[in-house]
């Protein structure tokens, strides 16, 4: 299967692009004027000046907390402090130069929060914050999409389940069976995602219902780490209330009614990440691990009555390294492992051990980044993904024939045992080229963008090459 498809992009889908209006008191542009920006936890900075007409654009910036120096001879140095950039965020900061008889600076903190005035779509960001306070005992980040109006699961605008688009680090995180999430990584590696729902821009594509794209966490200029653990099973939970009254004196019960069943839940964890240079190269390292016991009960007539264990284990874990050699390129690499082992699926109620699989899955997945500048008008991303994903479904009794009674369910699934694998190879290469008239007070974007991706699974062999032109023009700044 070969398709070319002209408008499917997935530039700058994760990452920051600022611009801007530089003038003086008076408003009129101030050609040549140095603006600096900063991530005040990693150390990581970016450059540019701006044009004729007063203007400034900076693209490919990493999430985070800035500050923004912008300088220029005869004015004051103005620095704003403070300013939180989210995941995928175009925000527009403007600067007032008042001239100066001396070296002065006009430092501004304490920010409020920034507005996206050059945004049109519906969608919501769930930054960190959220990510640690808020509980999901499933410890799927995903689950808190549910905080975007109109999201209901994983799906949206009355789309059924995998009608999304999933993007991790500006890379794709689809299985391609289902169209689903492929890889889940730990929620403490998570620096925050956003949802949209509408109106998101032609550089997002493949999707009828929403978009996720998030961004993982990086290693900043101080060493910082944390270990969790969670533990709960059945001591806490109540039997038969009547049983253990002082005052009951009815006939002995079954031992079944009164005996607390098998349950525990085993969640552990942690992550670290710091300086390997300071303001140059960091890392960051996340582990997350559960071993889950709960049981099912069959209660089919034709068979003798039995509780089976039903286990829920995973273990996911990430690897990231940044490196910016220069401010005109930034450098990164991430490793993430998701194995699974779900057993006695399938089992319960009228439902036979003969009915029981397992779903065994591994993940392992490989991305590289660049970030190149290569004037202060133009900037190049280049993205390399390498997935492997292996889902195993064995069944308990290989040999059996399918039986479905009224009374009782035998033999294994009609559709099982099953093996799914996919590898996955994804090239991305945006290049962006900033254009600005000084005429019509306009700044225009100009994109390309070459995504090739080959997707290898039991059932088909697919290669999808998209090639896209934007044309993007904000209109007046100031």
């Amino acid at each position: 299967l070969f398709g070319l498809v002209f408008g499917r992009l997935s530039s700058q889908t994760t990452l920051v692009t600022l611009e801007g209006y530089v003038a003086d008191e008076q408003g009129s542009a101030l050609p040549g004027a140095k603006i600096n920006i900063k991530n005040m936890d990693t150390g990581y900075a970016y450059s540019t000046i701006s044009k004729e007409d007063g203007r400034y654009i900076l693209s490919g910036i990493q999430p985070g907390k800035y500050e923004i120096e912008v300088s220029l001879s005869g004015f004051q140095t103005q620095k704003k402090q403070g300013l939180v950039f989210n995941v995928g965020a175009r925000l527009t900061v403007d600067f007032v130069l008042n001239p100066a008889t001396v070296e002065e600076e006009v430092v501004v903190t304490a920010q409020a929060p920034m507005v996206e005035v050059t945004r049109s779509e519906v969608s919501k960001v769930i930054d960190r914050t959220k990510i640690e306070d808020l509980p999901f005992l499933d410890r799927d980040f995903s689950s808190l999409a549910i905080m975007k109006a109109g999201v209901q699961e994983s799906r949206s605008n009355a789309q059924p389940g995998g009608s999304e688009e999933i993007i991790v680090d500006g890379v794709s995180n689809e299985w391609v069976g289902r169209n689903v999430q492929r890889t889940n990584i730990p929620a403490d590696a998570i620096e925050e995602f956003r949802i949209m729902t509408n109106q998101f821009q032609a550089e997002y594509g493949n999707t009828s219902g929403m978009v996720w794209t998030a961004i993982t966490r990086s290693g900043t200029n101080e060493l910082r780490g944390r270990l969790s653990f969670f533990y709960r099973d059945e001591t806490f939970d109540d039997v038969n209330y009547f049983i253990n009254h002082a005052t009951y004196q009815g006939a002995e019960l079954p031992k079944d009614q009164w005996q607390k069943p098998p349950y525990s839940h085993n969640l552990f964890g942690g992550f670290v990440g710091g300086p390997i240079k300071k303001d140059k190269a960091h890392f960051f390292l996340s582990y997350e691990g559960q071993l889950h016991t709960e049981y099912a009960t069959i209660t089919s007539p034709l068979v003798p009555k039995e509780t089976v264990d039903v286990d829920s284990d995973y273990h996911r874990g990430l690897a990231k390294f940044n490196y910016q050699l220069n401010e005109r390129n930034l450098l990164s690499l991430r490793y993430t492992l998701d194995k699974r082992s779900n057993t006695n699926q399938g089992v319960g109620g009228l439902y036979t051990k003969e009915r029981a699989y397992d779903f065994l899955l591994t993940n392992n997945e490989i991305q590289t980044g660049w970030n190149f500048y290569p004037t202060d008008f133009s900037m190049n991303e280049f993205r390399f993904l390498f997935s492997l994903s292996v889902r195993d479904y064995p069944v308990h009794s290989p040999g059996s024939y399918t039986i479905d009674r009224p009374s009782g369910y035998f033999g294994k699934y009609p559709n099982m045992p099953q093996r799914h694998e996919e590898k996955r190879f994804q090239v991305a290469n945006n290049f962006s080229l900033f254009l600005g008239k000084s005429n019509n007070n306009s700044s225009k974007k100009l994109t390309i963008s070459l995504n090739n991706s080959s997707l290898l699974t039991s059932l088909c062999n697919s290669l999808f090459i998209d090639v896209g032109l934007i044309l993007y023009s904000p209109g007046k700044l100031n």
